[in-house]
């Protein structure tokens, strides 16, 4: 889904934007993202997910570092980046 399907230019500005900050290897601060974000400096391999009645049973599952950080990155620049621009609309 584009939030800005109904705003051309907004969208241009948006992949811009995205294509520059993957270009520099941007990395924004508070998504857990950042090296200094993370427990003990490494990027964690693993996260806990709550299900079931009152959250009561957990699901561990792997993040291997070579799939989820570049994902992770990369989720991260783009709703930064959206976040800037709806702060400026």
């Amino acid at each position: 889904m584009d939030p800005f399907s109904n705003n051309p230019s907004l969208h241009k500005v948006f992949v811009t934007s995205f294509s520059k900050a993957q270009e520099q290897g941007i990395v924004p601060v508070g998504y857990g993202i950042c090296e200094d974000e993370w427990e003990n400096g490494v990027y964690p391999s693993f996260y806990h997910i709550r299900s079931g009645r009152k959250a009561g049973k957990e699901l561990l599952v792997q993040l291997p570092d070579s799939i989820w950080q570049p994902r992770a990155l990369a989720w991260a620049q783009a709703i930064d980046i959206y976040h800037n621009i709806i702060e400026l609309m």
